[in-house]
């Protein structure tokens, strides 16, 4: 995983364990490729016809019933793809770019386009300032060197990010906007500078989050780079 999501591997440190865990709740269903001797779009590629009926574009399917049903389907090839697949976007990430992409096209801007790497990147970012006690955007001005890496990686002159940070009474709160997540970019519209980051034509490539919620603090982050 670290040579093929250099970002997403890099953000945690190269750590096995915790690359690990990523596939698992998020990664297998992102299309990445976790073993060296299984790679989902090949197997979706080759398997039998009804078992790519049943499953579509569920990378996730796929992984589950190969484990499942290894015995035969061992001799099914399943090398040779690139390492990774399209993402297949969740709801809230998918809603919160056509949101991003009206107002560009209202602004007469063109459209900007997903990055599962910026989406990494801005998942990593939600989950840090939900869960340990980052504000705004001080982790990314206290980690210069961090972005630094990822205009190098991406060979671009400069990046950005949104973000909305809520508090949330964890122990009586039923609010879909704090238990499932919502988009932000209507939020991002009231703020000036959060609206402008939106509509800039010098960003080409979007990463949008999903929320990442704990100890009473819901964050969504998107993340912006121009190429």
């Amino acid at each position: 995983m670290p040579r093929a999501s250099p970002l997403l591997a890099m953000q945690y440190h190269n750590d096995k364990n915790l690359l690990l865990e990523h596939f698992r709740t998020v990664g297998v269903r992102e299309g990445r490729q976790g073993s060296k001797s299984f790679n989902v779009g090949a197997y979706k590629a080759n398997c039998a016809p009804d078992i790519r009926n049943a499953f579509g574009d569920s990378y996730e399917g796929y992984y589950f019933y190969y484990m499942l049903n290894y015995a035969s389907e061992k001799s099914v090839s399943a090398s040779g793809s690139k390492l990774q697949q399209k993402v297949i976007m969740t709801a809230l990430q998918a809603a919160e770019l056509k949101g991003v992409n009206m107002y560009r096209r209202e602004a007469g801007v063109a459209e900007i386009k997903f990055d599962e790497e910026l989406a990494a990147y801005a998942n990593y970012r939600a989950y840090l300032n939900s869960h340990d006690g980052w504000k705004a955007h001080d982790w990314f001005r206290a980690n210069e060197a961090v972005a630094n890496y990822i205009m190098r990686m991406y060979n671009a002159p400069s990046m950005s990010e949104n973000t909305t940070t809520r508090t949330c009474d964890e122990t009586n709160c039923t609010s879909h906007k704090c238990n499932y997540g919502e988009t932000r970019y209507e939020d991002y519209r009231a703020s000036k500078s959060h609206y402008e980051a939106m509509i800039a034509a010098k960003y080409d490539l979007i990463g949008t989050g999903n929320c990442y919620k704990a100890a009473g603090v819901v964050s969504q982050f998107d993340a912006f780079i121009n190429l």
